[in-house]
């Protein structure tokens, strides 16, 4: 009968001595200021995530109605970041019944309507507005 109140005891012991090394305080090691974010900037990450977050869906927002005919499209502007992904890229233009793009130029489809922008800079070019 005293083996199993040894082993009980001695399990007791080694969970409450492998829980010591998790409640030590962080000490002022070299590595410390490293860890440590600076006292300008946000401590709370996952703030910073959804504040990020609710920023895009804004941005997305007031593309809602996703055509190239509001005032955020016209030549000579940079094409909205949220269009820019690859996703929007005209892999053939001959499908679109689209001109070829000029080297360092690419069709996006923006709804219904094609822009042509500068890879490079982003900047519209031109658009084709569909039906």
């Amino acid at each position: 009968m005293k083996a199993p109140t040894l082993i009980t005891a001695a399990v007791a012991t080694l969970m409450a001595l492998g829980t010591l090394p998790a409640q030590a305080q962080p000490g002022g090691g070299p590595r410390d200021e490293l860890v440590r974010p600076s006292p300008g900037k946000s401590r709370d990450v996952r703030r910073d995530h959804d504040r990020r977050e609710v920023q895009r869906e804004r941005r997305i927002e007031r593309f809602e109605h996703f055509n190239a005919r509001g005032p955020a499209f016209r030549p000579g502007l940079r094409l909205p970041p949220l269009f820019l992904h690859p996703s929007y890229g005209v892999v053939d233009h001959r499908l679109h019944r689209l001109p070829p793009p000029p080297r360092g130029h690419r069709w996006v489809q923006v709804g219904p309507d094609y822009v042509l922008i500068a890879i490079g800079t982003g900047l519209i070019v031109q658009i084709v507005l569909g039906f």
